[in-house]
């Protein structure tokens, strides 16, 4: 039946695709037959006044609702010919200049004063009927698209043409601010915010206004959607939440009554709070690639809405993006968007490990969980990757008919997420050349942070459904700013795997699991250069700022990215050469049992007698 459906509809979008193409070509040639037929003359308004000063224009033809004028000049016949009998006189289309038309009294006023005619203009019979032989297939496609939209509408269970918006409004969130983990700070910053929506009085008793919306921003999963629920659950108003795709459809006009509709419903549940997911959707800069028509009149509705309801409706905007860099200008300025507030991935392992034991209390039957071990394994991880971990963990658990969640169901879900696969069992089919590979690879990762001294977590060369895969997991060193040295650091230990390939089997043999190492590297190094200013010769400025304002040249930023990332590499490779042997004694470890704690590791590289300590010269290209 679903199969039945699907070709109709199929159908009827072919159908409709066919009028398209037809009424195109329809519409091209009877333009192109009236264009051949009069090629229209223009010139701008100065050349305009300058004609008419010097009394070269008899007579200008007008209408109210259009841009442009009909301008005809003096020509032989008329040159000489009295007022009465030029006013009797037909103009042929031939001699009509057009120029804009700037209207008001003023300039009706001005050409009179010259004595050039003035005249309405008035549609003649051919004009009308060129304009309802031109109508003709736009009204049938019109008529085709509105029983199209019925009949698809009709199919899918729903009415195209008279769709609203998909609001979901939580009466009384049940989500406080206890259940917003690790983002204290941008609690303190929303607080007050709460506070106002609770008393609308004490803001007006202070003279106090609020702002009308603030900006989240942040990686997906860091709790954006969250933190705005948490907000109206502690204000004990109505959360009105709406992914800001729904506004945009494929039928131009729909998105801008879908944010006038949101707005509707907000000032009936008022107070009350708005938050618009993924505003980046319809908030796309105007002057970007990106935009069109439909994006652009979307973005003004929601632009004159919020402009249309001042701070006493108590009515509260929060927007969350990933990318706030590609929104528009006007939804950001004061008045609409005041503040813009970053909610970060978790900083500290600590912070993790309140996450972890958070979703981990509706599950039972958990047995002897080190959540230290995990918090310090999961660096970069957000809130929905340790939810996601926790669930799997469960589920892994339950794969093998397990009766308790162990440690080991917890790591085998670490190592899924990273290596987006499932567990693969030891078969015939792994070949031993890839494995080997990957354990160098990630051999190389892992000596050179040893011999950088940053802490290391877990090493793994586990296989997935996806192929042999690796990782190393670096323990969070608790730093809250990053220095010049750390940044030196994770390139050479993001070079340590495609180095050690090189070293083992020579560069002819080098592999592409390095790609995503190298792009790390690439953005830190741009990162080094272009906005931290770590370069001395370069000096503490922000170079992305001046190339995107043409004053500095690319290809000096490229050869200067391009030094450090030979110069970094050149000493990783230094320093993995003289210490090899511990790459190969880890990496045969690692065949063997797949998996080495950090501690393993730290115990089993710091046996070695032949250990070469790294000197951490500064660099200074």
């Amino acid at each position: 039946m679903d199969n039945l459906k699907n070709k109709k509809v199929l159908y009827v979008i072919l159908i409709v695709f066919g009028i398209f193409i037809v009424t195109g070509i329809y519409s091209a040639l009877f333009n192109k037959i009236n264009t051949d037929k009069i090629e229209k003359k223009y010139i701008d308004y100065g050349e305009f006044i300058e004609d008419m000063e010097l009394g070269r224009i008899d007579l200008i033809k007008y209408d109210k609702t259009e841009n442009f004028m009909e301008l005809y000049y003096f020509n032989k016949d008329t040159d000489n010919m009295p007022l009465v009998e030029r006013e009797k006189y037909k103009y042929s289309k031939n001699d009509c200049v057009y120029t804009l038309y700037p209207g008001g009294e003023n300039f009706r006023q001005q050409v009179l004063e010259y004595g050039v005619r003035l005249e309405a203009l008035a549609a003649d019979s051919t004009d009308i009927l060129i304009a309802f032989v031109s109508a003709i297939p736009t009204i049938f496609l019109i008529a085709i698209l509105i029983y199209s939209f019925k009949m698809v509408g009709k199919m899918m269970g729903t009415n195209l043409l008279t769709s609203s918006a998909v609001v979901d409004v939580t009466e009384h969130p049940d989500v406080k601010f206890s259940d917003v983990i690790g983002h204290e700070e941008v609690l303190e910053d929303i607080k007050f915010i709460v506070k106002l929506l609770k008393n609308p009085e004490l803001g007006k008793d202070m003279n106090v206004r609020a702002p009308k919306g603030i900006l989240l921003t942040g990686e997906p999963g860091t709790g954006k959607t969250l933190i705005a629920k948490a907000m109206a659950g502690e204000a004990d108003v109505p959360f009105l939440y709406m992914n800001a795709s729904s506004f945009v459809e494929l039928y131009v006009g729909m998105g801008a009554r879908r944010v006038r509709e949101l707005f509707k419903k907000a000032k009936a549940q008022a107070p009350c709070i708005i938050f618009i997911d993924e505003i980046d959707a319809v908030g796309i800069s105007r002057d970007g690639p990106e935009g069109n028509s439909e994006r652009q009149q979307t973005l003004n509705a929601l632009l004159q809405e919020m402009d249309g309801f001042t701070t006493n409706q108590d009515i509260f905007i929060v927007a969350a993006t990933n990318t706030p860099d590609k929104l528009d200008k006007a939804l950001t300025r004061s008045g609409r968007f005041d503040r813009e507030i970053v909610v970060s991935k978790p900083r500290s392992w600590k912070v993790r490990k309140e996450l972890f034991e958070h979703f981990v209390k509706s599950i039972n039957n958990l047995d002897n969980i080190d959540y230290d071990k995990l918090s310090k394994e999961t660096v970069g991880f957000t809130g929905a990757d340790i939810k996601a971990v926790t669930n799997e963990a469960a589920l892994t658990a339950l794969t093998r008919d397990s009766k308790k969640i162990e440690m080991c169901d917890f790591e085998e879900a670490i190592d899924k997420k990273i290596l987006k696969g499932n567990k693969k069992k030891k078969s015939a089919q792994e070949e031993e050349k890839e494995r080997n590979l990957v354990a160098w690879h990630e051999s190389g990762h892992a000596v050179v942070a040893f011999l950088k001294g940053k802490p290391i977590a877990r090493a793994t060369i586990s296989g997935t459904t996806s192929g042999v895969g690796g990782f190393v997991l670096h323990e969070d060193d608790g730093n809250t700013f990053e220095t010049k040295d750390d940044f030196e650091t994770e390139i050479m230990v993001s070079y340590g795997g495609r180095i050690s390939e090189e070293i083992k089997y020579g560069f002819q043999n080098v592999s592409i699991g390095a790609s995503n190492d190298i792009q790390q590297v690439t953005a830190r190094i741009q990162a080094y250069v272009g906005v931290y200013g770590f370069d001395r010769e370069l000096g503490a400025i922000d170079l992305n700022q001046l190339m995107n304002n043409g004053l500095i040249d690319k290809g000096m930023i490229y050869s200067k990215i391009s030094d450090i990332a030979n110069k970094l590499y050149n000493d990783t490779y230094s320093l993995l050469s003289e210490n090899f042997s511990l790459v190969d004694k880890l990496a045969e470890t690692l065949l063997e049992v797949e998996t080495l704690s950090g501690d393993e590791i730290h115990r089993l590289l710091s046996e070695s007698d032949f250990v070469i300590k790294d000197k951490k010269d500064t660099i200074n290209i």
